[in-house]
């Protein structure tokens, strides 16, 4: 992995661990105006999201929907302009306390430092433009944040 894509999955990894906590100062400087993020209308926090107001209305909603949550392990891989991270979110529902651990697979799209994108694969799963092919933990226990996915015009 070259240098530029370092800086990239540095700036992920910084941004997901002050985000939930509400460290908003440390990552501020890497969401850009121009930032969007999509969000699996399924969930009660999904939507189209835009700009910082956006960055942080994600996370004010994910905090009114669960009672705690949490993020991780994460594993991120990056390259000049794009950072996958493989994750699992898991929390207890704020309404019906429930306890939930779900694998989350996200693409962040990055420019100059700049977040500028954030797409998360089941919103192409959800929107019928792409398939889980195989979720590794339906084969081995505990493997849970690896799938095989693929967009429509690969398939």
């Amino acid at each position: 992995m070259g240098a530029k894509a370092e800086e990239n999955v540095e700036i992920v990894k910084t941004m997901i661990a002050n985000g939930l906590i509400g460290r908003y100062e440390a990552i501020r400087q890497h969401i850009g105006d121009n930032y969007a993020c999509h969000l699996p209308m399924g969930l009660p926090y999904g939507g189209e999201y835009s700009g910082w107001d956006g960055y942080t209305r994600v996370f004010d909603k994910m905090v009114a929907f669960f009672e705690t949550v949490e993020f991780g392990p994460n594993e991120c891989m990056g390259d000049d302009s794009k950072v996958v991270v493989l994750s699992r979110v898991k929390g207890k529902l704020r309404k019906s306390g429930k306890d939930i651990d779900l694998p989350l697979v996200e693409v962040w799209e990055l420019d100059g430092g700049m977040v500028t994108d954030i797409t998360f694969a089941l919103r192409a799963v959800q929107g019928n433009e792409g398939k889980i092919l195989l979720g590794f933990g339906d084969l081995v226990k505990d493997f849970h944040t690896h799938i095989i996915y693929a967009t429509n015009k690969l398939i």
